[in-house]
């Protein structure tokens, strides 16, 4: 299969109508099930109830704060989202090739974006 090919289908199946309704019908990708996110923050914090980001964020960092983030292939961009609420950087710049997955992700924006 040629890369245009492919890259064809990346953006088809992460850009589509589809592939917003499937987000929004809470058919979620495994690694945002609970349960794996309970396994997750256990594995890099030590307590599944502590988010792992926020752990990292305050065990490499403290109360520092970076400029700038980038996020390559950035999906529908919950992490992003999520990652904004920890007000880690001032600036995130989050790029896709699939380019209905970024309007998607624009249409969902946090309220402070």
């Amino acid at each position: 299969m040629s890369e245009e090919l492919e890259v064809a289908k990346v953006k088809e199946l992460w850009g589509s109508n589809d592939a917003a309704a499937w987000r929004t019908a809470r058919l979620i990708h495994w690694l945002e099930h609970p349960k794996i996110q309970e396994r997750n923050n256990l594995l890099v914090s030590g307590d599944p109830g502590t988010n792992r980001f926020e752990y990292f964020i305050r065990k490499y960092f403290g109360e520092r704060r970076v400029k700038r983030v980038l996020t390559l292939g950035c999906g529908h961009g919950e992490f992003e989202r999520g990652l904004s609420t920890l007000r880690f950087a001032k600036l995130h710049d989050a790029v896709d090739i699939a380019e209905g997955a970024i309007e998607d992700a624009k249409n969902k924006r946090t309220p402070s974006a």
